[in-house]
Parts: C-alpha cells; structure tokens; sequence
C-alpha cells in the first residue's frame, strides 16, 4: 500500500472515526499514557500488537516493554495495534498510513517496529498492519530506510513460519535485553552501518537474537529447518531467562484504556514459570524456573498502582497462582484495600487439588470473577497421562465450597484429542459433570469449555500427531451428547478447523511463509476471530503450494530434525522424551517443587526462586463501617473537547469514576455482587460532538477538598472539570431536572441560501411532523426552542418534555445538514435549580 508520509489526525483521521466501532481504540490519550517529544528522543520503537487494541492492551508483557523502554530518555516507546476492518478500510481509502497511539506517527517513521507473538492465527495481521504502514513485507525486499522488523512472545519458540518477514526474533524474557539491543541498533545506524551488517552484529552479539536471513534452509523429507550459512552464526539460539523477577520490570503507573478491554483489570505478576509439569502446557516449559516475587513487593505494587489506575479489580498473573508460596500473606495484607476502597482480587489458575476453605471464602468476599478450574480430561487415567495430578475428590470438593460461599456458576475447561484418549475417556467428562451437577444439589450452573488439543513445541508431545478435524468434531458431538443431558449446564465447543491450522503454523517450517502471505493477499485475517475465518482459502493454497497438512499435524519421529530445533529453551529432548514415555504408561511426574526431576534447565545462577515467608492464614474484614451522614452528594460540571470526544456516555462514566479513586477520593458504591458507585448521569451526548457544559451527580463518602484541582489532574486530557457543587443527599435525579440544551453547528460545507429558507420556514411553523422509526408523529416544534444564525453557525435549542427530547441529527435533517459533516458542541446544559 502507498500511503502518505505524514498523518494529520484531525484532518485525515479524526472526520471518520464517528463511522467505527469503539472510536477509542485509535485515538491512545489512555490514563497515564506517555507521550514524549520526538524531536529529543534519538530512537523511536513502535510496540505492535496483531490483534484488536481490546485484546492487546490486556497483554502484560506490552506494558511491561512500555515501561522499561519509556525509563529510557533517548527512547520513545508508542503503541500500534491491529486495525478492524472498518477502520482499515478508512486508511486503506484516504490513503493514510497505520499510526502509533501516542504522537499519531506512521509506522514507517520509526527505528524499529517490535512485533509481540502471543497466538499464531494472528501472523496474517502482521503482514496487514505492515501493507498499511507502506512497509514491504519481505525481510529481503527492506532497505536502510526502512524501520528494523523484530518479534517476540510466546510463538517465537518456532520462528520458522514467519521467518522471512521478520530481521530478527529475540527469544524469551527481554527485559534485560531490550534497551541495550534498541541502543546498539541506533548507535550503529547512526554511524551509518549497513542493514544486514548490523543484523550480522546482533547475532554474534546476544545467544537469543536469531536472525532469519544468516541461515540457509535444508530439506530432509517433507520437512526443512534452517542451518547457519556460515560457522559465526550460531546453530543454536539460547532463549534469555530473567534470573530474578526485578522490582523495576513492572510499571507503577499502568497504561489503563478509556474503553473496555478484554482483561478490564490492573494485572500485577506474582510469579514466572510452573513447576507442575503438565505435558501438553508449552508455557509451562518454555518458562522454567518458577522464579516468585516476594509477596511484600508485590503488596507494594499493587498499593501504589491501584491509586495512579482507579480500578477496582486486580488480577494476580501466573500459571499457577494457587502455587505461590506468598499467596496466603499477600492476600491478608491486602484485606484492608479489599474491604474498604471495595477493590476486588482476581486469583485465576486456581488448581483444583489447592481451592481450599480458606482461598475460596476470601475469594467469595473479595473477587469479582467467577470460578474458573482446568480438569482438562474426565478419567483419572487420562489426567495421569498429561500429568494433570488432580482427584475427582478435589473437583467435587469445590463444587461444595463453590455452593457454601454461594456461588452461582463455575467454568470447567476440557480438552480432546489428548494423546491415547479413547471413548471411554470421552464418556468421562459428562460423567464428570453429572457428578459436579449432583454434589451441588443442582444449584451451580455449570459452564463446559471443549477445546481440540494442539501438540505444541517443546513439549513432550511435540512429536504427536493431532486428531484430524473429522474424527475430533466426532468426539465433540460424542462429549455434547452426553452433557446435554445434564441440567444447568452451557457447552462451548471450538471448531476443529481452528485447531487444525493452529497446529499447522505452530508446527510449521519456512515454508508456510508463502502461504501465510497468499492468505493475506486473498484477504485473510482476525484469523482467530469465527466472523473473518475462512477454511476454504487456507486449505485451497495448501493445495495450490503443495502443502499437505498431514505433513504438520502427524507424528513425528523422534529423530526428526524439527524445525524449530534452532531454539535451545534450555531444557534437555531427553527429559521430553522420558516424559512422552512416562505418558504412554500413565505415570506422574511430581511437582518440581518436592525435588528435581531432571529437566536440565537450572544452573547455579538460574534456578527455581520462591518466596520464603511463612504462611499466615488467609484474614479478611468485611464489616462496612459506613454511616448515611458521612454521605455527600456532588454535582460534577465539566467539559468534553479535543480527543475525549470520542468518549462514549458509558466509557465517560467508568472514566469518572476512575479519575475520582486516582484523585483519592472515595465514592460511595451500591450494595451487592457487583458493587458500582453512585452515580446519576444527564442525557448522553452522542459522540464525536463536543461539549462545553456537562453535569453528573456522585455519592461521595466525606468531604471532598479542592474536587476541581484533584480531578484535572487527574483526568484524561480534553475532560476538564469547572465546578462542583455539594448537594441534598435526597434531591432529585439529575436525568429528571434537564430540561433542555444549547447546540452549536459549523457544518463544513457552511450554511447556503437553501439552508437558511428552510431554517426559516421552520421558525415560522406553528408545528412541524416529523416520522419516527419506530411510525410515531412528533410534533419537532414542540421540541426546540431558539434557532438562530450566528456567522457560520446554527445555534439550536433543544427542550425536554417529560424526560422526552428530540435527536439533533433529526433538527439538521430537517435544514438539509449533514450530521457527520458538521462540527458540533453542546454549548449548555439547563438544569433546574434546587430549591
């Protein structure tokens, strides 16, 4: 795609984002969002994440490169996310190029643009936002202009598929790695070092840079994996291990969206790593040791992020959150915060063998989400096999608590196509179920998610053949059969053929770059999304580049030279293929914890770290303390210009409330599961109008001082508050005491001679009839009052009739204005006075 040299937000960008999904997604301007000036800066880095900004702004390891590479003051970290395609059509027709949150600047402006890989039916996304960028695709097509194009994540541990589009991958944690290697890059283009020189010097320079282009592709039957072309380029890259999870990786002010996310919650780590060993779990192995953080540090985190973010729910992040030696102390220390400021604690991957009494009343009290829990297979032989060491008896154990704390619901996560399943394995689950259903006495609703398992590398299944998607739909419907039989219970199946190319790509080698190219070219991408997935154009270039999918999903012999050998993740193919073995015989292995069970991972300096304070039991305080006379209610007025425009009524709300707790101030929340505070809004305001004149009531607990200084700062740019009055606890809804608005439109074309005959002929009208969709006549005079011209603005008054009022877009139709041509602002809002 050829695209501009510059964008212009307000000019190319802003006039169209009225007409997207959730505008927010391309505006940034988030809570504690940093924006430095480029021109001070000697490098600029470009975080990409292929997916949807809703998805990757719940990815902690986004923030985490946020904020090392920001610490810096010679380096500009901004953000840039896959566009939907409403707004990748925008782009694609004004001719303007992908842009980065921050200072709105092309991708093809930056030094480096840093691709995360989390999930491989996001590559097509990578090649999309690249076109976008006016970048050339092709690792060998790229000059000394162009930006350096690197990936990292969970999906770089075979880099094979993509290899060709990428100048280098980094392999494993980066945090210790990532400024210096940014640094390098700069100092040697600066002293003007040839491209494919300085990718030479990474790779001789740090053991986890691989750098695609310095390796030849050699062919042993079906298969090809990459060997050095030379004897200074290393046959193996070392993926880096942080050796201690350090207080400075983790931001104190988080990055927090002005719209939803998917994980709409401050994410803190507590640990890297698992030691439980399960063999179907690539994360488990590529991210040994378990390396814990003290639980004092983590307390600290979370005390000093909570005030600078304004959620109300932490989530601990960790494989195996119930393994964290801290877990019990961190959770007690933090009961005062729970309690009081009614924050919630999210404790996901929660094991079943460790939901015990006390985790399970605490969470009752303090979190929000529901009860999540991974049996991952029905039979106790099939558990041993992955070496998944839960009972039955820990399952219903937690249906009982899950009932005695009342809850309502609980999630169970399933897999087929597990190695040696057979059906009387398959008949498990519902059996299973059926039993969870009974011991609760029925009154859990039980949500059953059945996903088709994918081998993965560095696994001792990595040599396992998958389930074709034939037989694998077969063992669905067999396990649905059987659970819908079953009260209460919701099944969430998953489309074999997802299963099936996500095995292909994450099992692939160099040769499916072309197809993964082809793909995008026939328009594919979201590819992990059910509404833009098309089986018919991967399977027809699989054919068309002869691509035989068997080839990737079926077994694969221990001998093999697998395409992502390449990579050393540290841990010995002899302990995979003793734990394949110990599979085929349905055997444990026992938690790393209880003594080394030989994978070659630990030396003297990276070994497994945990926390060593002593356990207290889990102590909470739920009284609430809170007295009807220290309750005050405010009126809020405010502004709402520039980027907040594109808020929508909802978002502002959730805004407010936010900037309210980042401002230390404590509102009053309602009464139940799920707690919101008190809040009376005034008519929404459609967006992308401006306004001048907002209102909004709040209950607040005490006194509030300087409420106008302490919320603007903070409050996104472009909310400003102007006033805030205190007001009786009891008076009236604000929503009933509006009674009508001030607009003013500059329409973009101006305001012609036919426009003012009609404004005219209006005016003069006793009524006006105007046709609602849902067939109702309104009489529209009754609804407005002044309308006037002023230079080359229409001034309109809108009146609200019995908490009725009419659209403004409906009063522009009228004069023949187009709304969204139009700039528009609410100059006032007219409440009634209190008494």
């Amino acid at each position: 795609m050829s695209t501009k040299n510059s964008t212009n937000f307000e000019a190319d960008i802003a006039p169209f984002l009225k007409h997207v999904q959730h505008p927010l997604r391309y505006t940034g301007n988030e809570f504690n969002v940093i924006k430095k000036d480029l021109n001070k800066v000697k490098v600029k880095i470009a975080l990409a994440f292929p997916d949807l900004y809703d998805v990757g702004m719940g990815y902690y390891g986004l923030q985490i490169l946020y904020h090392i590479l920001n610490q810096e003051t010679n380096i500009a970290a901004e953000r840039v996310f896959a566009p939907w395609p409403d707004f990748e059509q925008i782009l694609r027709a004004q001719n303007v190029p992908l842009y980065s949150l921050e200072n709105k600047v092309p991708l093809n402006r930056f030094d480096i643009i840093g691709f995360s890989l989390t999930y491989e039916l996001s590559y097509t996304n990578v090649l999309n936002m690249l076109d976008l960028s006016g970048i050339p695709l092709w690792q060998k097509d790229r000059s000394n202009q162009d930006p350096f194009i690197i990936a990292g994540g969970g999906s770089v541990f075979n880099p094979e598929p993509m290899a060709p589009f990428f100048d280098f991958y980094l392999v494993g944690d980066a945090e210790n790695l990532i400024v210096e290697i940014v640094n390098h890059i700069e100092n040697q283009r600066n002293n003007g070092v040839d491209r494919n020189e300085i990718l030479y010097q990474l790779t001789k320079k740090y053991e986890s840079i691989y750098v695609p282009s310095l390796y030849k592709i050699k062919n042993i039957g079906v298969h090809s994996f990459p060997v050095p072309k030379n004897s200074e380029v290393p046959n193996k890259i070392k993926a880096a291990k942080v050796v201690k999870l350090h207080n400075n990786f983790y931001p104190l002010k988080p990055l927090v969206p002005l719209g939803k996310s998917i994980q709409d919650r401050m994410t803190v780590e507590i640990m890297r790593g698992c030691t439980q060993g399960c063999r179907f779990c690539q994360a488990g192995m590529n991210y040994r040791p378990v390396r814990e953080r003290p639980f004092g540090n983590v307390e600290k985190q979370i005390r000093k992020s909570i005030n600078q973010t304004g959620y109300s729910n932490v989530s601990l992040l960790s494989l195996s959150t119930s393994d964290y030696n801290g877990l019990n102390n961190l959770v007690s220390s933090l009961s005062d915060i729970t309690t009081k400021d009614s924050i919630s604690l999210s404790l996901p991957s929660l094991r079943l063998d460790s939901f015990d009494e006390k985790i399970a009343k605490f969470a009752s009290e303090h979190s929000k989400s529901g009860l999540t829990f991974a049996p991952e297979a029905g039979s106790k032989r099939l558990r041993k096999v992955i070496n998944k060491n839960i009972t039955e008896k820990n399952l219903l154990k937690a249906a009982e608590l899950a009932v005695k704390y009342n809850w309502r619901t609980i999630k169970l996560y399933f897999m087929l196509g597990l190695p040696t399943e057979t059906n009387t394995d398959l008949d498990a689950i519902p059996k299973l179920v059926s039993k969870i259903a009974e011991h609760s006495q029925r009154k859990l609703a039980i949500n059953v998610s059945l996903s088709p398992y994918v081998p993965k590398p560095f696994t001792p299944f990595q040599w396992e053949a998958q389930v074709a998607p034939d037989e694998m739909q077969r063992r669905l419907d067999r396990v649905k059969d059987g659970l819908r039989k079953i009260p209460r219970v919701k099944i969430m199946g998953r489309d074999p053929r997802y299963s099936q190319l996500e095995a292909i790509i994450s099992r692939g080698d160099r040769k499916l770059a072309e197809v993964i190219f082809q793909a995008w070219k026939q328009g594919a991408k979201f590819d992990s999304w059910r509404q833009f997935y098309s089986f018919d154009i991967w399977y027809e270039l699989f054919k068309k580049n002869d691509i035989i999918p068997k080839n990737y999903t079926g077994e694969y012999p221990l001998d093999a030279s697998l395409p992502w050998n390449i990579i050393d993740n540290g841990i010995k193919k002899s302990y995979l293929v003793e734990e394949r073995e110990k599979a085929s015989t349905a055997e444990y292995t026992r938690d790393c914890r209880k003594g080394c069970t030989g994978c070659g991972l630990c030396n003297e300096k990276l070994k497994m770290r945990t926390s060593q304070e002593k356990p207290n039991d889990i102590h909470s305080n739920c009284e609430n303390n809170e007295n009807v006379a220290d309750q005050i209610r405010y009126r809020l007025n405010f502004s709402k210009i520039g980027l907040a425009r594109f808020i929508s009524h909802q978002n502002m709300l959730e805004i407010i409330h936010r900037t309210i707790r980042r401002a230390g101030m404590s509102p009053k929340y309602s009464q139940g599961y799920n707690q919101r505070p008190i809040i009376s809004a005034s008519f929404p305001i459609p967006y992308p109008y401006y306004s001048e004149d907002e209102y909004l009531d709040i209950t607040m607990l005490g006194k509030q001082r300087n409420m106008v200084e302490r919320l603007n700062k903070n409050v996104p740019d472009g909310i400003i508050f102007q006033n805030t009055v205190e007001i009786p606890l009891k008076a009236p809804s604000l929503f009933s005491q509006v009674e009508g608005f001030k607009y003013e439109v500059i329409p973009k074309k101006g305001i012609n001679e036919d426009i003012r005959q009609e404004i005219k002929q209006f005016v003069k009208a006793d009524n006006w009839d105007i046709q609602r969709k849902n067939g109702k006549i309104i009489d529209a005079r009754e609804f407005t009052g002044e309308i006037s011209i002023q230079g080359d603005s229409l001034i309109v008054e809108l009146i609200v009739k019995n908490q009725k009022k009419m659209k403004l877009r409906k009063v522009l139709e009228i004069f023949n204005i187009e709304e969204k041509d139009s700039k528009i602002i609410r100059k006032k809002t007219y409440v009634k006075p209190l008494p």
